[in-house]
């Protein structure tokens, strides 16, 4: 008797109105959520890639600059100094590629990096981040007393510890 009832609503009216509208509702919410995740997910990605090209493209800069202010002392080694300082640790102003970051230091961008990536990438940022900090404070309370080797050699640990593989600008692609 009770199967009898169950049947008799399942093929009344309103139960072929009410399972059909429930069914379709479902499937209707479902890629509704689908969906915002799929664009979360692409707006996370997107925002990755940005960052990791604008870190890039940075950090590739640092041994042009370095360098070429190492090489053209032939005036004023504290102006190359200063211009070293400004350029390498404070990134000029000019030296960005999205404006949005342009007000950004390096190591702000790769502290938010690193607050997006997955798990075994966030230890490798921010210590990259904390490097070019720490440098940073060495360098502004020392720069009168460190020689140019002293900054050859920094230059090399730093660009050791600070340059991941993700920020080889020679492989992002176009």
């Amino acid at each position: 008797m009770d199967t009898e009832l169950i049947w008799d609503f399942m093929n009344s009216t309103f139960a072929s109105w009410f399972f059909p509208t429930i069914i379709i509702g479902f499937i209707i919410w479902s890629y509704k959520l689908w969906k915002q995740n799929d664009e979360k997910k692409n707006d996370l990605r997107s925002r990755i890639e940005e960052l990791d090209i604008e870190i890039s493209f940075r950090l590739s800069r640092i041994p042009t600059i370095f360098f070429g202010n190492l090489i053209s002392r032939n005036k004023s080694y504290v102006t190359n100094k200063s211009n070293f300082l400004r350029d390498y640790l404070e990134f000029n102003k000019q030296n960005y590629i999205y404006y949005k970051f342009k007000d950004e230091s390096t190591s702000g961008l790769m502290i938010r990096l690193s607050s997006l990536v997955e798990t075994e990438d966030k230890r490798a940022i921010k210590k990259a981040a904390l490097r070019i900090i720490d440098f940073k404070q060495v360098y502004l309370n020392n720069h009168e007393k460190i020689d140019s080797k002293f900054e050859e050699n920094v230059c090399k640990s730093l660009s050791d510890e600070v340059f991941l593989n993700r920020w080889d600008w020679d492989k992002i692609d176009d």
